[in-house]
């Protein structure tokens, strides 16, 4: 429907003189001729209708265009928001007839609701069986000779009371409007019941109320006013046809989402059906459903990548239909269900700060489901193979509590309740109490050999209680977690690297970055959440720079071979047709890095400048832009002689796509990275193999993200990927 609007007639008139009484009221609006009346629009918006009401008073005084002719009357009807139309009529300078109506009360949904008896007990409830209180909340006024007969009636008599002195309200205000009609000779006046009808909505029909007009354009139809809404039944038609369409696409989409979702939920579910449950001892454990994340973080502590699984059963007697809730409005969510009182609801793998996030909006929404729910949570690693990860616990819902009944691995009711009381520290800004002495010196020298301990992370200790910056808590809770209940559930390799050989390589590593680190100014570019970014300059280092013969894991520049970079940026290398090159002789390391400038110059993008990241300080990042883009260039040197270039493009559901000369990478899909590997091949060609699969997987779905033309921006792609990597 148009907008807000006056719909302002007169008959018994000539078109000159309802212009002329009108003239002021935007006069580039057409005045128009339907049947026996003159007519025209008014934007409500612009126009009160307190100005209009003096002009029509003043219009239906004058004298009839026509010997003979009845009296000028005239006519104002209003379309207002809420589901309301007002009418306003004159004669011979009076106001004869007003009204408002409400034409909600035509929705027989709306209907059906003020006579859902669950609903109704449940406002008593809500307003203390006081339904002068619900009044005024809904703003309804009520006139005095009502509140006379429901004066000691309980909440849902006075209720049900007011529901039928509305409908009978309806009926009143129809006959009334309809015996305005007949009186002054506004159209089809002798069919009173046709307009009641129409009134009470009987001869309208669901979609025309739900146009916005509600049953004004038929009225008007009636009336001889047809023009005004002259398309209202077309543009009626066109929605239901766009309608149709819609809900066939929802359809095609359901179909399409359903078929992921058995894809992602069944082959979960039946490899965690053959984890055997054992009973807690001695007795379940109680958990408010709105901390789920707490028993997900067990399994988070365990190993990286974990996903969620729900198993759902309403309680048998049941309604005919699933609960209703919103799944959907969480992302990258998963819903499955074949029986009417069974769902699975399952959440893929993003990074630990979104999937947080995911969990806490997931138990909200379970508070949704009624007492005596059973309730399965089942925490998978993406990884391929065993994972300490990889548990189950089920328990039945009741209250808003969760009432852990089994779990594997067997647990006792103790070792539960301390690992979640453990898990919700990480939520709390007070530093984690040590059991003693001995853990908190060993929990302090486990922080110094972890990869993150010398980084930014600022370690507080006070006698027992060890404290640290509130993103790096999940990783310091990790560590707690291995010391206390590393007996019941052994911490993946890939999870912390705390064994003898791994605490041996994060100290080289350590050592390493300090002999070796690259040349860096105080100046900060972004103090992120995985790694601290500062200005740097790939001038500065030094030309003797040789490789190393050690392959530090997390550094992916080390894997690559500087020969790849010095043969991509000589002009004087010798490419072939497959967009590979042969070695060249020069290694001059300046050259090189003009050579890169220069290929990168020839896709149009420019240096962004030089930084370090604080995860690498051994490593200078040269970053390339260009603009409109989606993609970056990088450039990485190293003082130990690492090198490697790569584009890398980001994706809006926070996936990301990284193209690379470094040998042998996959993709890591519990951080929801694509990689491809191309080694020999030169920097245009590397372009062109990224721009491609971008491409494709724009094709699948995948929105590439903006990827702005500045270091800082630049540094918030880095730390974000990093933040992913680390789970």
């Amino acid at each position: 429907m148009a907008t807000k609007m006056h719909i302002i007639a007169a008959c018994s008139i000539s078109t000159e003189s309802f212009a002329m009484a009108l003239c002021n009221f935007e006069p580039d609006r057409p005045v128009q001729q339907s049947n026996q009346w003159i007519w025209q629009i008014v934007d409500a918006w612009q126009t009160p209708s307190d100005q209009i009401d003096a002009a029509l008073l003043d219009l239906s005084r004058t004298a009839p265009s026509a010997p003979n002719s009845a009296p000028v009357i005239a006519v104002r009807f209003t379309t207002a928001d809420a589901h309301l139309w007002y009418m306003r009529l004159f004669e011979q300078g009076q106001e004869v007839f007003s009204c408002c109506h409400d034409f909600t009360l035509l929705d027989p949904q709306y209907q059906a609701s003020l006579q859902n008896e669950e609903l109704i007990r449940a406002l008593a409830e809500k307003y203390g069986g006081d339904f002068l209180a619900y009044t005024k909340s809904q703003g309804i006024e009520l006139e005095p000779e009502f509140w006379n007969t429901i004066d000691s009636s309980s909440f849902i008599v006075a209720y049900k009371k007011w529901v039928h002195h509305q409908q009978e309200a309806l009926q009143v205000q129809a006959e009334l409007i309809a015996d305005a009609i007949a009186t002054w000779h506004m159209g089809d006046g002798g069919n009173r019941q046709a307009m009641i009808d129409i009134l009470t909505g009987k001869r309208v029909t669901a979609e025309e109320l739900e146009w916005g007009a509600g049953n004004l354009p038929r009225l008007l139809s009636a009336i001889g006013l047809d023009q005004v809404f002259p398309d209202w039944q077309v543009e009626i038609a066109q929605d239901q046809a766009k309608e149709a369409a819609l809900q066939a696409e929802v359809s095609a989409q359901l179909a399409r989402s359903e078929k992921q979702a058995r894809k992602f939920i069944l082959p979960l579910l039946a490899a965690a059906q053959r984890r055997e449950l054992s009973a807690i001892a001695p007795q379940p454990v109680s958990l408010p459903i709105i901390d789920l994340l707490h028993l997900w973080r067990i399994a988070w502590f365990c190993d990286a990548g974990i996903e969620l699984l729900l198993n759902i059963h309403l309680p048998e007697p049941s309604t005919a239909t699933m609960v209703e809730i919103e799944w959907t409005q969480i992302d990258q969510i998963f819903v499955y269900s074949n029986h009417a009182n069974q769902i699975q609801v399952g959440l893929s793998w993003s990074s630990v700060w979104s999937f947080s996030q995911r969990i806490d909006h997931l138990a909200h929404l379970l508070l949704n489901l009624p007492d005596r729910t059973s309730l399965e949570v089942i925490t998978v690693c993406n990884r391929q193979g065993n994972s300490s990860g990889d548990q189950r616990y089920q328990g039945i819902l009741q209250a808003g509590q969760w009432q852990i009944t089994h779990a594997h691995p067997s647990l006792t009711t103790e070792q539960l309740q301390q690992a979640l009381a453990l898990s919700s520290q990480v939520d709390s800004p007070a530093p984690i109490a040590a059991i003693d002495a001995d853990e908190a010196d060993r929990i302090m020298e486990l922080t110094q050999s972890s990869s993150w301990g010398d980084q930014q992370a600022e370690l507080t200790r006070s006698h027992v209680a060890i404290g640290i910056q509130a993103k790096y808590k999940p990783h310091l809770a990790t560590l707690f977690f291995q010391q206390r209940f590393g007996d019941i559930w052994s911490l993946s390799m890939e999870r912390v690297k705390i064994d003898p050989t791994s605490m041996a390589q994060d100290i080289l590593r350590s050592d390493i970055s300090r002999q070796f680190a690259a040349y860096r100014s105080e100046q900060v570019i972004l103090a992120g959440q995985a790694a601290t970014f500062y200005v740097s300059d790939l001038n500065q280092l030094p030309e003797t720079a040789m490789p190393l013969a050690i392959n530090l894991n997390d550094n992916p520049a080390n894997a690559a071979n500087a020969a790849n970079a010095a043969n991509a940026a000589n002009a004087a290398d010798v490419e072939h047709s497959d967009g590979t090159e042969e070695v060249s002789s020069q290694n001059n390391l300046e050259q090189l890095i003009d050579g890169v400038d220069a290929a990168m110059a020839n896709l149009r993008f420019y240096a962004l400048g030089d930084m370090v990241c604080s995860k690498f300080s051994d490593i200078i990042i040269r970053g390339y832009g260009k603009a409109d883009s989606q993609i970056y260039g990088f450039l990485l040197l190293g003082t130990l002689g690492q090198m490697v270039y790569y584009f890398y493009s980001d994706f809006e559901n926070g996936a990301s796509l990284t193209t690379t000369i470094e040998k042998d990478v996959e993709d890591l899909k519990f951080a929801q990275a694509l990689r491809q590997s191309f080694p020999n091949l030169s920097v245009s060609h590397l372009y062109t193999k990224h721009w491609q699969r971008l491409s494709q997987l724009h094709n699948l779905g995948y929105k590439p993200a903006p990827a702005p033309c500045d270091l800082h921006r630049l540094a918030i792609a880095i730390d974000l990927f990093l933040v992913r990597c680390q789970g």
